[in-house]
């Protein structure tokens, strides 16, 4: 997570939904300064499996809650186009080399359909394919905001740059990957897949995707 108690901010952050966007804003909002490197040295991504600790501390009730979600049908997309096509995270993994029969350069298809296997095998595939519950807990109402990543721009930014009192403007092209696989060109059954996948992630935050 992040959290400013500069600004009494939290933002619970989700791989592949403008987390890396969404850190460095808050760091350029805490420090004034343009972050340099990898900023996720800093802020790591985890999953956050007790999530209660955050609910129950009084001492953050009146910071602003907040979380970035996508459709997991685009955050699947987007992981293996960056991932996979341009990182090469599964080509170069050993584990996945060594076993007889699991492609080491998939199609999107092939890396649905053994979605699984890629997860076991390579640690970093599968923190940046578990649902978005997995990292954001399972109560929305723990949030005074959930934004669309869509809506970073029109609606976060804004938002940030009136509680820090100066602009956030930034590149926004950090982490953004060929758009090889688009969702225009998957069949309707592997969409439906990709759903029933991350069905509780639909059932939790559908109504603000």
């Amino acid at each position: 997570m992040y959290i400013s108690h500069k600004h009494k901010v939290l933002f619970m952050p989700i791989p592949k939904s403008g987390c890396t966007t969404t850190k460095r804003l808050l760091w350029y909002m805490d420090s004034g300064f343009i972050p340099k490197g990898d900023i996720h040295n800093a802020h790591v991504t985890k999953e956050f499996n007790n999530l209660s600790v955050l609910i129950n501390n009084a001492e953050l009730d009146d910071y602003y809650k907040f979380c970035v979600v996508r459709d997991p049908v685009n955050r699947l997309i987007s992981a293996y186009n960056h991932r996979v096509l341009v990182l090469g995270e599964i080509k170069n993994s050993q584990k996945v080399n060594n076993t007889t029969g699991l492609p080491n350069e998939p199609t999107f298809k092939q890396f649905v359909r053994r979605l699984g296997e890629y997860k076991k095998k390579v640690p970093v595939i599968n923190h940046h394919v578990l649902p978005m519950h997995e990292f954001i807990g399972e109560d929305p109402n723990f949030y005074y905001k959930i934004y669309k990543l869509s809506n970073i721009n029109s609606e976060l930014i804004p938002l940030l740059e009136k509680k820090c009192g100066h602009d956030l403007k930034l590149d926004m092209t950090i982490n953004k990957s060929p758009h090889v696989v688009k969702r225009e060109d998957l069949s309707k059954e592997l969409i439906d897949k990709i759903k029933t996948i991350y069905q509780k992630d639909y059932d939790i935050y559908g109504k603000y995707l």
